[in-house]
C-alpha cells in the first residue's frame, strides 16, 4: 500500500519551481510547533509550493542532484519530509514493526506474516498477503542515531523506507530495487540532505 503510494505520486509528479536557483522556506507546522527547511526550487514541483504538512523532493543517487522528471529511474529517489503528528508516539516504522508482530501473535500459524530473523544488519519479515507469489519483504533497522528503519520491498513497485528523523520529523522515500544492497549509504545520503535544509 504504501510503496504504491510512493510510486503513484512519483509518476504524478509536477515539473520543478521557475526559480529553479532561489532558495525556497518551507515551513512545516503539525499544530504543536513548526519546523524550517531551506530548499533550492530545483527540488521541489511546482505543487508543493505551500506545504505545512510536508513536502515532495526527487533527487538521484549517488549524486544527490534534483531530477526533473515525471517517471521514476534508477537512480532517482522520491523523498516527502512531513512533520510527525506526535513524536510521543510510536513512529511510523515502530508502528509497522508492531502490526506484523500483532498478526503473528493473533493469527499464529494462520498469519499470513512469518518472522525470517536476522539477515545481516537486518531484521526481515515476509507478509504473504494470502498469496504466496505476491511476497512482501520487510527489513528493519537502526539507524546511526538509533532511528527504527522500515524498508518495504513489494514485487513490481519501488522500495520504500520509513523513520522518525529528529525527533518530530517523519522521512519516507522510495528508490528503486536495484538500490537495496546499498541501502546503508541510500539512507546516509538521503539524512545529510536533509540535514542540510533543515534550520536548527
Amino acid at each position: 500500500m504504501c510503496a504504491a503510494f510512493f510510486a503513484l505520486t512519483a509518476l504524478c509528479s509536477c515539473w520543478p519551481l521557475k526559480d529553479t536557483n532561489k532558495i525556497y522556506t518551507i515551513v512545516l507546522d503539525n499544530g504543536k510547533m513548526q519546523r524550517t527547511l531551506k530548499i533550492p526550487g530545483a527540488y521541489l514541483p511546482e505543487k508543493d509550493k505551500d506545504n505545512s504538512i510536508g513536502v515532495w523532493v526527487q533527487f538521484s543517487y549517488p549524486s544527490m542532484k534534483p531530477v526533473v522528471s515525471r517517471t521514476p529511474s534508477e537512480d532517482s529517489i522520491e523523498l516527502f519530509i512531513k512533520m510527525d503528528p506526535d513524536k510521543d508516539k510510536s513512529s511510523i516504522s515502530e508502528f509497522r514493526l508492531s502490526r506484523l508482530q500483532q498478526s503473528m501473535k493473533t493469527f499464529g500459524g494462520k498469519s499470513s506474516v512469518s518472522h525470517i530473523g536476522k539477515i545481516g544488519i537486518y531484521d526481515v519479515y515476509t507478509d504473504e498477503y494470502k498469496n504466496p507469489d505476491y511476497i512482501t519483504k520487510t527489513y528493519f533497522r537502526t539507524d546511526a542515531n538509533g532511528n527504527l528503519i522500515c524498508i518495504e520491498e513489494v514485487p513490481g513497485l519501488r522500495t520504500s523506507s520509513k523513520k522518525r528523523y529528529s525527533n518530530n520529523i517523519e522521512l519516507r522515500y522510495s528508490f528503486s530495487p536495484t538500490l537495496l544492497l546499498t541501502e546503508v549509504a541510500v539512507d546516509s545520503a538521503v539524512t545529510k540532505l536533509v540535514d542540510r535544509w533543515l534550520e536548527n
